[in-house]
Formats: structure tokens, C-alpha cells, sequence
């Protein structure tokens, strides 16, 4: 069992963005409205500072691949 799994995630590409169903897009988008409208009512929200700076609240998505 341990051999089957060791091959199968050295055998990942990580090369390759990841794939991510339409319902995990559409639990991000929601989140990412949340966390928009938390951050108008109170700016030191920390949450909206962690999503703020991967970008996530503009065009970033966390399934693309990021150069930092």
C-alpha cells in the first residue's frame, strides 16, 4: 500500500497548474465575495490582509501558478 501511494506522488508533475472542479471555483468566488465585503467595514481584518496579499482579491486564484 505504501509502495502503490510513494509511486503514484512521485510520479506528479508539479510542473503542471493544478485542476479544480466548477463547485471549488464557486466556493472561492463565494469566500472571496465574504472577504471583500468584511474588508470595507473594517480594514485591519486579517484575513482580508492574507488573501490580499496572494492577490486573491483581485484577479489571482490559488489553483494558478504564482510567481513571487
Amino acid at each position: 500500500m505504501m509502495n502503490r501511494l510513494s509511486q503514484k506522488l512521485s510520479s506528479v508533475n508539479y510542473e503542471k497548474p493544478s485542476r479544480v472542479n466548477e463547485i471549488t471555483r464557486i466556493k472561492f468566488l463565494f469566500c472571496h465575495m465574504i472577504q471583500k465585503s468584511l474588508h470595507k467595514n473594517d480594514p485591519e481584518y486579517l484575513d482580508e490582509k492574507y488573501w490580499s496579499e496572494r492577490g486573491w482579491l483581485g484577479k489571482n486564484r490559488p489553483w494558478r501558478t504564482q510567481k513571487i
